[in-house]
């Protein structure tokens, strides 16, 4: 029996970092909470029978689900499948729902959207339904009432994250997630026993495909109040808690920026090395890492760093992104890893608005330069509320349908690129990848 159902919709993802915070909140206040993760590679028919039998065993007061624009389509279906056999109320929240919170909340299945942070809004809300008291005045809760949307305003984020209560990561089994090395960004040919952890929440940037920039007007705040930044005693904490509990053999920070404060960065490698061992990989924007930057990271034994290259057109990049890098930085902050014996991951997309095939050679040339030991690419999926959806929309380029797999070789999620001439790119990128695996076993024969 629980209060509140979380569904987490997946393709191949165990665990959900926003779940996870919000579930420990929950608790903290003496309320239960059970997990379905549905994996939406099986069939409409299975995913509905486990629905059917998590709810008929949870009983819970209200299905609390978050939301990708990619799994949009499937969600919708889904949801009105639950709202068929029980009269459960229903919280949708997460990235599309803040972003579009009328189209979600015009779905007949669905009670509440959340916009924002949800930690404290489904606190209040989960005590408003057992108290049987009216809902439709919580702060970030949008709901219908007399058939009118009932629009609440924002509360202001959380400032002091340190508040916060550890994230539930027993809700995802997740020794189970460590044991089978099902956390690792990289695959099977990562590191085996990783445990993941946030530093902060926000983004500095401005990027015109990402949420971040949209999720930060929501708000109306600056990019610094945006930004939230753990103590470093606090992530001390919890990585002991991690590492007396779990006992992986890596650590994997999962957030937008972890690197904007050199004087943090200092105080976190000096302090990290001084109790732990541990291996960790983090994700950092190349005009972030600079030679002290990168020496300050190896001294804490980070041994992979991804990094975002997204396109190799630097007029493109800087124009239609918003990713004010040159090639030169890129190039730089590639070679500046190797030096220090970190390994990198370079962040690549394809299938973007008004891009050609010329665009596609000039990603992969880049690529061909810095040489990265992953090559992750994937196909650009358009965000509404962002900057490139929108340009997407005005040129007339966006497709009804949306793939729910962002790393799929199919066609682009936007019109333009010829299909024959995309997936013929498609096949010179999986080559290159195959190129770049056989040079980093050359190069790190035991790295993991």
């Amino acid at each position: 029996m629980a209060d509140v159902l979380f569904w987490y919709l997946t393709h191949d993802s165990l665990y959900h970092k926003g779940i996870a915070y919000i579930s420990a909140v929950l608790k903290q206040h003496d309320h239960s909470t059970a997990l379905i993760t549905l994996d939406l590679r099986k069939s409409e028919l299975e995913l509905q029978n486990e629905i059917h039998a998590k709810i008929a065993a949870e009983k819970p007061l209200l299905i609390a689900v978050s939301a990708m624009t990619c799994h949009w389509d499937q969600l919708k279906s889904l949801l009105a499948y639950a709202k068929s056999i029980s009269d459960i109320q229903i919280l949708v929240g997460g990235w599309h729902p803040t972003l579009s919170p009328e189209e979600v909340i015009s779905e007949p299945s669905i009670d509440f959207v959340c916009l924002g942070e949800g930690e404290k809004p489904s606190l209040e809300l989960i005590e408003h339904l057992k108290r049987g008291d009216d809902s439709d005045n919580i702060q970030n809760i949008w709901t219908i009432k007399d058939s009118a949307i009932v629009k609440n305003s924002l509360r202001p984020l959380i400032q002091n994250i340190d508040d916060l209560p550890l994230p539930d990561r027993d809700l995802f089994s997740f020794q189970d997630l460590v044991n089978d090395g099902a956390l690792s960004g990289v695959g099977p040919e990562g590191p085996k026993r990783v445990a993941v952890l946030s530093t902060g929440r926000g983004c500095l940037y401005s990027c015109a495909y990402c949420c971040n920039a949209a999720y930060r007007n929501r708000y109306q705040v600056k990019p610094r109040n945006f930004v939230r930044k753990r103590g470093v005693p606090s992530i001390l904490a919890e990585i002991e808690q991690i590492v007396d509990q779990y006992d992986p053999d890596w650590l994997e920070f999962w957030e937008e920026n972890f690197i904007f404060d050199h004087q943090w960065l200092k105080e976190f490698s000096r302090k990290y090395r001084q109790r732990f061992s541990l291996p960790f990989s983090i994700p950092v924007r190349p005009n972030e890492v600079l030679k002290d930057e990168f020496r300050l990271l190896r001294e804490a034994n980070c041994k992979l760093v991804y990094m975002g290259v997204e396109c190799g057109n630097e007029a493109y990049r800087k124009k239609l992104i918003n990713r004010n890098l040159s090639n030169d930085q890129i190039i730089n902050a590639f070679r500046l890893a190797r030096e220090n014996d970190i390994a990198t991951l370079s962040f690549n997309m394809v299938g973007l608005p008004l891009e050609t095939e010329l665009n596609i050679e000039e990603t992969l040339r880049i690529n061909e330069i810095i040489q990265p030991d992953f090559f992750g690419c994937y196909i650009y999926t358009p965000f509404p509320g962002t900057a490139l959806y929108d340009l997407a929309k005005q040129a007339g380029l966006l497709k009804r349908e949306v793939s729910p797999v962002y790393y799929a070789a199919n066609t682009p999620n936007v019109k333009g690129l010829d299909d024959k001439v995309f997936q013929k790119m498609w096949r010179r990128i999986e080559s290159l990848q195959a190129h770049f695996g056989d040079l980093r076993r050359k190069r790190y024969p035991a790295f993991f």
